[in-house]
């Protein structure tokens, strides 16, 4: 059984997809050659195939996904030792 998704990092998850352990995995254009690589036996640019990922409605793709926060490009965005943030 294959480890839970938090504990998988992304060369892990290739070698799962490409051994057929898990059944998808979120990637780009390139894990095809990458998940082809540990299997060859595979055929990835058969098999495998890729689809976007669904997003709400009136959603842009150009938006990002996790809004970024309002910062003041101006002010350092650390704590400077000794020295009050904001000074």
């Amino acid at each position: 059984m294959p480890p839970g998704v938090t504990q998988v990092d992304c060369n892990e998850a290739r070698r799962l997809l490409a051994f057929k352990k898990t059944a998808m995995k979120i990637g780009t254009m390139w894990s095809i050659t990458e998940v082809s690589g540990f299997n060859p036996d595979l055929h990835g640019w058969e098999v495998l195939e890729m689809f976007p990922i669904p997003q709400k409605e009136g959603v842009k793709s150009e938006d990002p996904i996790y809004p970024l926060p309002e910062i003041d490009l101006h002010e350092p965005q650390y704590e400077t030792p000794g020295k009050p943030r904001g000074n």
